[in-house]
Order: C-alpha cells, then sequence, then structure tokens
C-alpha cells in the first residue's frame, strides 16, 4: 500500500526508488523483529545456566584452596570467592534481562515516529496531509538528494 501511494507522489523518481527501498527494509526488519518476539529462549535454558552455575560457584572454594593453601592468606579465598560470584550472578542477571529485548527497549517512541511518517507519506498520496501542506515539489526532492 506504501509502494503504491509513493509511486504516485509528484516527485522525482530517483527519490521515489529510495522511498521504495526504505519501505522494502522496514518489511523486512519487522518480519525479522516478529521472528524474534515470537521465538523466546526456552526456560530450560535459563534453568540450567543458574543451576550449573550456583553448582560450579558453591564448589568454587574446593578450587582455589590449593591455591591459597601455603600461606596464611588462605583466609583470602572467601572474599574472592564472593567477588566472582557477585560478577558471574551479574552477569546472568543480564542475560536474563536481554532474553527479551522488546520488554527492556523503547520502542513506544520509535514506532509513533514510523507511524507518523507513514501518515505523512499517505497525507501526501490523498492530499491532505497533517503534518505539512502537501507533498514537496521536485526540486525540494532533489535537493535533498544532494544532502
Amino acid at each position: 500500500d506504501l509502494s503504491v501511494a509513493v509511486n504516485s507522489l509528484p516527485m522525482h523518481f530517483m527519490r521515489k526508488n529510495e522511498l521504495d527501498k526504505d519501505i522494502m527494509l522496514f518489511g523486512d526488519t519487522c518480519g525479522a523483529n516478529e521472528r524474534l518476539f515470537s521465538s523466546p529462549v526456552p526456560l530450560f535454558y535459563t534453568r540450567h545456566t543458574a543451576r550449573f552455575l550456583s553448582a560450579w560457584l558453591l564448589l568454587l572454594p574446593l578450587g582455589l584452596w590449593e591455591s591459597f593453601k601455603g600461606t596464611w592468606n588462605h583466609v583470602g579465598m572467601i572474599p574472592a570467592a564472593a567477588l566472582i560470584s557477585l560478577f558471574l550472578f551479574g552477569i546472568e542477571e543480564l542475560a536474563i534481562e536481554l532474553e527479551e529485548p522488546f520488554s527492556v527497549l523503547p520502542l513506544q517512541g520509535f514506532c509513533d515516529k514510523i507511524g507518523m511518517n507513514c501518515d505523512e507519506i499517505a497525507g501526501w498520496h490523498n492530499g491532505k496531509s497533517k503534518y505539512s501542506e502537501g507533498a514537496p515539489s521536485e526540486a525540494d526532492m532533489l535537493r535533498g538528494l544532494g544532502e
């Protein structure tokens, strides 16, 4: 529908081609986002990762014991294990947040702007755009190509 509206606009053919490419790219991007949105990470992967990380961090002091055994610094193993646990659990929480990017990103502003631009193009086609006084002239379009 947008391609038909763009093709009927009184503008230079190069500008029409650029707009048509942008519309095609927009459609492809929407399809890719829909695939991402409809295929979440399985819950098993998240639980398995959390359990493995917890078990590994629980056994970490046994692995660090040899490194600290020969010195009086074996007490330093406790804060070292705590610090490593803090960093690794933080990375795991970050990964859980990034599993669903659409809930984290501020997409409403992007969608509103895209909708406004589509309404403007459709308004040019109908001759009643609420964002501008009709379609831009061909000279304006050619000037826009040079920028």
